[in-house]
């Protein structure tokens, strides 16, 4: 990792945004056996995602209901600047899997910090989104994909 975003790890994030907060917190206080609920799911997904270098293995660890075929597919089909690598990762996930936006996020973020040349995933793409932002994003994505 390069060492100007070694920082980041040092970050508390859950107290800046509180909902990662109740991510983590569907976690923190989870029972032995219990069901992390669709927050704790979602804060799985991320830390699985961010702790290891980026890989087609990593990201089907951490999304495991996806092909891993699937996962290399959509990180090599869209060779472009990074920005637009991205958000193109991030539409054909969509497309493909519409109820899934936080795959589509940790991919569109895989695939920009593989066009930066960095090792592993910092989720920068959802940072300030609600839970109502959604549509918005996706359809003005547009403009970003030529």
């Amino acid at each position: 990792m390069p060492e100007s975003m070694k920082y980041l790890g040092q970050v508390d994030w859950a107290r800046l945004f509180p909902a990662v907060q109740q991510m983590r917190d569907a976690i923190a206080f989870l029972q032995p056996g219990g069901s992390p609920g669709p927050a704790g799911e979602i804060y799985l997904s991320w830390w699985r995602s961010v702790e290891r270098p980026i890989s087609v293995k990593t990201l089907h660890r951490t999304l495991p209901d996806m092909d891993a075929d699937h996962i290399a597919t959509w990180l090599d089909a869209a060779q472009r600047a990074p920005v637009p690598r991205a958000v193109a990762v991030l539409r054909a996930v969509r497309e493909d899997r519409p109820r899934d936006v936080a795959a589509a996020v940790i991919l569109g973020n895989a695939a920009l910090a593989q066009a930066l040349g960095w090792t592993h995933i910092l989720p920068l793409l959802a940072l300030g989104l609600k839970r109502g932002d959604s549509a918005t994003v996706w359809s003005s994505s547009a403009r970003y994909v030529s």
